[in-house]
């Protein structure tokens, strides 16, 4: 059996010289995955390139994570690779204990030994650290003090407050190896892709140019799901990447599930979840239509929503509200964390070239039908984009119908009920100095707690109604522009609180714009609209979820029915 070279001493000879290289290479692995430091050159390994696009995209989970800081937590874990032993625990390359991959695995089905889902669990739980680290007023830097939690229990860091010593040298590494990956390409960041929001530094991505137009489009089918919305969900969903395919087969820019995009997308024959302008379009219109199925609720239905996306509308069904779920509730604060950069972007708030084919917009039926899938609140509404602010009188809906008051349409004595009745005359606003101008195009505010739309009662444009806020339609009653002397306007008249009065319990009203302080309105970065002078919020009273709840001043305390978006 081993005639000729290949004899019984050539055989021991190679046995011998193959054991030795097994145990130097023993060696030298048992070095590389030591936890005494980063490697000698105070490099990590390369990011195996089918994680290129899994990291970034998982490290959009939070604030609080990079790209860079992920993947330094991999390195340190496994280095990349499956077959380590980490302490005689590993069982993925993120280096998760049982009960953190049980808690935060995507799905049940997922494969604890699949790399891409190892490091979205990774995630996931460095971010729900990372909110834990900060509910507890912890000082410090808030990603190494989640990373000590990581390791040695979030209550050994509570006990130190801070980093404690035996975690000390875990963060020290990761840090360092973080550091070389933040100037690796594909994992650095890139300043001017990105923008910065509030003391927790998040980072969102510009809506790529080639997508404005769709995002802005998008934005505009229902008066909850808005433009900066559509880019929050897209840049949480995937960054932007057309590409990508998630770890729960979530497809595309937005993550399409394959049973959501079956039911629900409103798309042409042949259009594909991996087609980036149809996936933003069909965003939209799935957005919307799942806003409204879950309206009666009694949760946002916006929240609900972004969960039936993520986890199919049977799971928020079954619950009859938001699922207690720790990555859902991440989810939502994601999206709204990146709306809220979004609101800022200029190019998402352009209102969209004016079409060659007139259209008239009111609370009835649009001439231009709407898309096929849309809504029933879709029916009323233009892809084209928000209504402009009309003097005059108001389009009335078609014979037999009711307006948002709930009341039949009024009919001068003599004439059909379908002819529209003029409004009272509305008395011209007093002369505007040149610095006051509109700062905004017009468009829709919608309230969280109901995704409903601030709402001038039909046939009331001329005196002074209390405001309400009534189901989104895209009428101009809907239609609010805010001006740089702080007035918030519809119908060229001005949002007031009722006789300049201050306390709790004032109408809000729509009034002649005067200049006073009773008109003076801001809607700031935590979604409370606050009137100035008084300095307090406008509010639904008693968070009253109906088409005509009225509106009011009050005390701001931070509840969805004081929270507000354009």
């Amino acid at each position: 059996m081993f005639g000729g070279r290949f004899g019984p001493r050539a055989v021991i000879a190679a046995v011998a010289v193959g054991v030795v290289a097994l145990a130097a290479t023993f060696v030298i692995s048992l070095r590389m995955t030591s936890h005494d430091g980063p490697r000698e050159d105070g490099q990590g390994v390369p990011v195996p390139g089918r994680l290129m696009q899994t990291i970034p995209a998982a490290a959009q989970s939070c604030p609080t994570l990079t790209p860079a800081r992920l993947a330094a937590q991999v390195m340190e874990a496994s280095r990349f690779e499956l077959d380590g032993e980490n302490e005689g625990s590993l069982r993925d390359i993120a280096g998760l204990s049982d009960e953190v991959w049980q808690a935060w695995r995507p799905s049940e089905s997922s494969e604890r030994t699949d790399p891409g889902v190892a490091v979205v669990a990774l995630a996931r739980h460095m971010c729900d650290l990372s909110g834990q680290v900060r509910a507890a007023g912890l000082d410090g830097d808030e990603w190494q003090l989640a990373l000590a939690a990581h390791e040695t229990g979030l209550d050994s860091v509570r006990a130190a407050g801070g980093v404690p010593e035996e975690a000390r040298s875990y963060v020290m590494r990761v840090s360092a190896y973080a550091e070389w990956y933040a100037r690796q390409p594909g994992l650095a960041p890139a300043p001017d892709e990105s923008s910065e929001l509030g003391d927790a530094g998040a980072k969102a991505k510009k809506v790529p140019a080639e997508y404005v137009a769709a995002v802005s489009a998008a934005g505009r089918r229902c008066g909850a799901v808005t433009p900066a919305r559509v880019a929050g969900q897209l840049m949480a969903a995937s960054g932007f990447d057309p590409r990508l395919t998630g770890p729960d087969g979530g497809q595309g820019i937005a993550q399409f599930l394959p049973s959501i995009w079956k039911q629900y997308a409103p798309a042409a024959p042949g259009a594909s979840p991996q087609e980036p302008q149809a996936a933003i379009a069909a965003l939209g219109a799935v957005m919307c239509t799942l806003v409204d199925e879950f309206k009666d609720l009694g949760s946002d239905p916006y929240d609900l929503a972004l969960a039936a996306f993520r986890r199919g509308p049977d799971a928020v069904k079954r619950e009859g509200k938001m699922p207690d779920s720790a990555d859902l509730r991440q989810l939502v604060a994601q999206v709204d964390t990146y709306a809220a950069v979004y609101q800022g972007d200029n190019r998402l708030s352009a209102s969209p070239s004016t079409s060659s084919d007139p259209v008239t917009r009111s609370n009835g039926p649009s001439a231009r039908p709407a898309p096929s899938g849309a809504s029933p609140r879709d029916s009323s509404l233009l892809a084209a984009g928000p209504a402009q602010p009309v003097k005059g009188p108001q389009a009335s809906p078609a014979a037999g119908g009711t307006t948002s008051n709930g009341k039949p349409p009024a009919s001068k004595p003599g004439t059909s009920d379908s002819t529209p009745t003029k409004p009272a005359a509305i008395k011209p606003p007093p002369a505007q100095t040149a610095t006051v101008r509109a700062v905004s195009g017009a468009g829709s505010i919608v309230e969280y707690a109901t995704g409903r739309c601030l709402d001038v009662t039909d046939g009331a444009y001329g005196s002074n109604p209390q405001l309400q806020i009534w189901d989104c339609n895209g009428g101009p009653n809907q239609a609010w522009t805010l001006y740089s002397d702080g007035t918030i306007r519809a119908f060229n008249r001005c949002m007031t609180a009722q006789g300049a009065n201050t306390q709790n319990g004032t109408k809000i009203i729509l009034s002649t714009c005067t200049g006073g302080a009773a008109q003076r309105f801001t809607l700031n970065s935590s979604h409370d609209l606050v009137n100035v002078s008084a300095d307090r919020c406008v509010d639904v009273i008693d968070k009253n979820a109906f088409n005509g709840a009225k509106l009011q001043l009050w005390d701001c305390a931070g509840t969805d029915n004081q929270k507000w978006s354009r």
